[in-house]
C-alpha cells in the first residue's frame, strides 16, 4: 500500500525489477551467492545488486548491496542500501533479526531534498500453533534530515492468519506507525487495520 510510505523504515526496492538478468549460484554448505542487473536501456536508472545467503537447518542469515547507478540524466549512483538480517527457527517460534542502512537518496524519490542517510532495526517473531500462525514485529528507524537534525520512527504490527486449507487462508492485521515529525514527507504517522482472504492458485 504505498512503497514511499514505508522506506523510511524498512526500504524495499521492489519485488519485481523490468529487463533483469539475475544469476543464482548452487549451494555450497549451505551458501548462495545472488546477483541482479537490471540495464534501464537509457530510460530508468540501471539497477544492480548482490546477495550471500546462508541457509542450513534452523538458521537462515543473508547480507546483501543495491543501488541506483546511471540515472538517464546524469550523476552517480544513488539509493544505496546494505542490508542485514537472519533468523532462527527454535521449533515451537521463529525468531528474526534485521539491519539496514541506505545512503544517497537520489532526485528520483519523493524525499529528496528531505531526508539523508537511514537507520533501520527490526525484530520479528513467528509462532505457528496448529492451523493458526501468529506473527509480530518492530522496526525502528532513524532518519537524518537534510536540513539538519534527525527523525525517529517507530512501527508495531501483528498479523494473525489461519489456514482454511493447503492454499487458502484467511488474515487480519494491525499496524501502528510514529514519527517525530508527523507532516514531514513520508514521515507520519498512522494505523491500519487489514482484514483479508488469499488463495494460491
Amino acid at each position: 500500500f504505498g512503497a514511499g510510505a514505508g522506506r523510511v523504515l524498512f526500504q524495499n526496492l521492489g519485488t519485481r525489477v523490468d529487463n533483469a538478468i539475475q544469476y543464482w549460484s548452487p549451494s555450497f554448505s549451505g551458501f548462495q551467492v545472488r546477483a541482479l542487473v537490471a540495464p534501464g536501456e537509457g530510460t530508468t536508472a540501471r539497477q544492480q545488486g548482490v546477495l550471500l545467503g546462508y541457509a542450513a537447518g534452523p538458521i537462515k542469515a543473508g547480507v546483501s548491496y543495491e543501488e541506483y547507478a546511471e540515472p538517464p540524466t546524469g550523476g552517480s549512483a544513488y539509493n544505496k542500501v546494505l542490508t542485514v538480517g537472519g533468523s532462527y527457527n527454535f521449533g515451537v517460534a521463529t525468531l528474526g533479526l534485521g539491519y539496514q542502512n541506505t545512503k544517497d537518496f537520489g532526485t528520483n524519490l519523493a524525499e529528496s531534498g528531505v531526508i539523508g542517510d537511514v537507520n533501520a532495526y527490526n525484530v520479528g517473531v513467528l509462532v505457528p500453533f496448529g492451523n493458526f500462525e501468529f506473527r509480530a514485529q518492530y522496526t525502528h528507524s532513524k532518519v537524518d534530515l537534510d536540513a539538519g537534525g534527525s527523525n525517529k520512527n517507530d512501527k508495531y504490527s501483528a498479523s494473525l492468519r489461519y489456514a482454511l486449507s493447503k492454499r487458502t487462508t484467511v488474515y487480519t492485521a494491525y499496524l501502528h506507525r510514529e514519527s517525530d515529525n508527523d507532516g514531514t514527507v513520508n514521515l507520519n504517522g498512522s494505523d491500519q487495520f487489514l482484514v483479508g482472504l488469499g488463495h494460491n492458485f
